[in-house]
């Protein structure tokens, strides 16, 4: 069977102008993009399932013909292989489905649907099998912070935390980082609930002394906000492996233009599959 519908490269279209062919299961075509009748889509599986392959996507389905046919690991996403790549849509709704196992036994785990905007990039993610997908606006082109951007990196902050299986927080979560001029702590946007993102926010990083590599460790915490928006109600507490609920905190590389998705997933209540960040490079 051919794979009918092929992946959209940033690169591409920043850098050069690419031909558009068909192809069979390989992923080496550039495609073209009608920005009056296409939308473009990365997809995210964040499903809170282990790494076990028994739990891979391996095969996706749009509109009922295939786009992808490789390993997805739970927490991980598609198209892989390169940052900037797209899978292409119709405007409007559009079916997806999802599939584990092996060719010709796959075994259909998710049937859903989701609408896009004709000429709009966007991330869509499948948080539960039996859920409907978050759709959430990519923001393409990406920003340039005018003052810092030879010294700043960019971050994107999305809230998919669950408490227990089949319960998302109801947590408001301020995503923060250590700057690295003072030493404060300093907001990376907005508080943000479930399914929702805090938007492009620039990183300003300071490079360590003879690193000539524009790239530095950047230090993370979450705090909790209520339901006002502004009251701070203290550092988020999650559970780890070993059962006992501490504060969270984590560090990420940053580099110098780079753009980052930060997304927290897992659970916060519970020691099997913790919660945590893992980071999707947009470009």
């Amino acid at each position: 069977m051919k794979i009918l519908k092929y992946y959209l490269s940033l690169a591409a279209i920043l850098f050069f102008a690419a031909s558009c062919e068909k192809n069979e299961i390989t992923f080496t075509q550039q495609m073209s993009f009608d920005p009056t009748t296409q939308s473009a889509f990365q997809l995210h599986y964040m499903v809170n399932v282990t790494t076990n392959a028994d739990y891979y996507i391996t095969k996706v389905e749009l509109n009922d013909e295939i786009i992808y046919r490789s390993n997805i690991t739970s927490y991980n996403g598609a198209p892989g292989g390169a940052v900037g790549k797209f899978f292409l849509a119709p405007k409007g709704t559009s079916n997806l489905k999802l599939y584990q196992g092996t060719s010709p036994n796959y075994t259909l785990v998710y049937d859903n649907n989701f609408t896009t905007e004709a000429g709009q990039y966007y991330n869509v993610f499948v948080h539960a099998f039996d859920k409907s997908p978050v759709v959430i606006n990519n923001d393409f082109p990406y920003i340039k912070d005018p003052v810092y951007q030879d010294s700043c990196g960019y971050v994107k902050f999305y809230n998919f935390l669950y408490e227990t299986d089949d319960t998302p927080t109801t947590l408001r979560l301020q995503y923060e980082r250590i700057d690295h001029f003072t030493g404060d702590t300093v907001p990376v946007g907005h508080p943000v609930s479930f399914g929702e993102c805090t938007g492009w926010q620039p990183v300003v990083i300071k490079r360590p002394a003879g690193v000539t590599s524009g790239f530095a460790r950047v230090d993370y915490l979450i705090h909790v906000i209520d339901a006002d928006g502004v009251t701070d109600l203290g550092q988020l507490q999650v559970m780890n492996s070993s059962g006992t609920y501490i504060d969270y905190t984590d560090y990420w590389t940053c580099y110098i233009g780079r753009h980052y998705h930060h997304i927290f997933k897992g659970y916060r209540s519970k020691s099997s599959l913790t919660s945590g960040v893992v980071v999707w490079t947009a470009w």
